[in-house]
């Protein structure tokens, strides 16, 4: 039985996560990796992290390519992917299992709030 798109099988694997790489070899039939709709949002979480680690580490391949366009096309997805890193890092430790999280009360008002002082 085929799988397709805007079918009831397509819409309940959700095939958004999967990708369609596999179609290049397979043109029916489920995907080989699909989300775990029962995965705590932790755990999707860290795999965001991951992929896009990895997509940080590909693209810092391209910054000492000596290619000058491929160079700056990679130090700006390492810019970029550094803050989205962040943020999954800091959105992950609010959802961490068994962790009862706080904001960071100095380090906000150090980040917003000004001294006063001048240089």
């Amino acid at each position: 039985m085929a799988t397709t798109k805007n079918t009831p099988e397509f819409n309940e694997l959700d095939y958004r996560f999967a990708g369609y790489g596999f179609q290049n070899w397979c043109a029916e039939g489920v995907p080989p990796v699909i989300v775990n709709r029962a995965a705590t949002v932790h755990a999707k979480l860290a795999w965001c992290w991951g992929e896009v680690k990895q997509i940080e580490d590909l693209a810092s391949v391209l910054c000492t390519n000596k290619d000058e366009e491929l160079a700056r096309i990679g130090n700006l997805l390492v810019y970029k992917s550094m803050a989205l890193i962040a943020m999954l890092e800091h959105v992950a430790d609010t959802t961490m299992p068994g962790r009862k999280w706080t904001a960071p009360d100095d380090h906000i008002r150090g980040a917003t709030q000004s001294t006063g002082e001048t240089d």
